[in-house]
């Protein structure tokens, strides 16, 4: 259930901006926090289809070392995650 929102909500996203001369991810790198293997497939693939650089972190202690260390250009941020949530630090 979840997935299929995501999908919908990227897809209208897409759509979105495909109305507006379209867009490329110019390799801008995106770090997704999610400890849900099949969102984290969904998301990696729709974004490195679109030419983003993903890098993907299961708990919050890890993608806050991978924030600090790699700078991206976005989160896509889990607010409930094992170890550290991602209302916490963040």
């Amino acid at each position: 259930m979840a997935t299929l929102k995501i999908l919908n909500t990227i897809n209208s996203y897409d759509n979105y901006l495909m109305k507006f001369g379209g867009y490329h991810g110019m390799n801008y790198k995106i770090l997704v926090i999610e400890d849900e293997p099949m969102i984290t497939d969904v998301v990696k693939s729709y974004l490195e289809h679109n030419n983003f650089l993903v890098r993907i972190e299961h708990n919050g202690i890890e993608g806050l070392k991978a924030f600090h260390e790699h700078r991206p250009d976005l989160v896509v941020l889990d607010l409930m995650l094992p170890g550290l949530t991602g209302i916490e630090k963040w």
